[in-house]
């Protein structure tokens, strides 16, 4: 494994390798180990508007999703309107989000 650090922070490290009387590769693995974990992934936290927003969207994806398997079903003129109007909200929630980044 490759790392980079800068002068510095290598020379502190071979000065500490130096003083256990190890290799700087078997002084370094136990400190790499310990502060290697489980990744996580972050937390986005948002408003209680925003939360209500992306609720929003999650229902509405939903719903597209029926909409769709109805329309393999039954051919796209049975649900053509609704999807219209399915997208149509969508959008107006992706500008919404699109004017506040």
């Amino acid at each position: 494994m490759t790392t980079h650090v800068s002068a510095g922070r290598y020379e502190e490290l071979r000065q500490g390798a130096a003083e256990v009387r190890q290799p700087l590769s078997q002084y370094l693995r136990p400190l790499v180990e310990a502060g290697v974990g489980r990744r996580r992934r972050p937390v986005l936290q948002l408003s209680v508007e925003q939360d209500g927003y992306l609720r929003q969207l999650a229902g509405l994806a939903n719903t597209l999703q029926h909409l769709a398997r109805k329309a393999q079903l039954e051919g796209f003129s049975a649900v053509g309107e609704e999807v219209g109007r399915q997208v149509a909200a969508v959008s107006k929630l992706l500008d919404y989000f699109g004017e506040r980044v």
